[in-house]
């Protein structure tokens, strides 16, 4: 059986790199699998009318060696975050879809067998925590 991925993503500037950022991300790995962390590109912090000291490429690798961080990207834009998301929810309705398909097409109830009733478990488990996120 699949098991669900939790990501936890984060956006920020992080620049000057202090103690704050250093916990915020260590809590934030704490609450799932992975950790992408977003960070600002200099371009995306002048149009948020933010003047950086430290440029992207080595606050990204600051951050990219953070013990707690699986994964860097930049942050372009506003919209960014709402496209991050749909994409994730894009893969958990595609996780979804192959869950239900290993169910049988004639009941939603698989009769005997426990591995299918592990299935039906993880589809009922993944389709309420997509209804939650489409409903925020």
């Amino acid at each position: 059986m699949q098991q669900v991925e939790v990501v936890i993503i984060t956006y920020g500037t992080f620049d000057l790199f202090h103690i704050g950022h250093l916990k915020l991300l260590q809590r934030l790995k704490k609450l799932g699998d992975k950790l992408i962390v977003a960070v600002s590109s200099d371009e995306f912090n002048e149009i948020k009318g933010k003047k950086v000291i430290i440029p992207y490429n080595q606050r990204a690798e600051i951050v990219e060696n953070i013990k707690c961080v699986d994964m860097v990207i930049p942050e372009h834009n506003w919209e960014q975050k709402i496209d991050d998301i749909k994409k994730r929810m894009d893969a958990l309705e595609i996780l979804i879809r192959e869950t239900k398909a290993r169910l049988p097409a004639h009941s939603t109830k698989p009769p005997v067998m426990m591995d299918l009733l592990e299935y039906e478990d993880e589809y009922d488990a993944l389709q309420e925590k997509l209804n939650k996120l489409k409903n925020r």
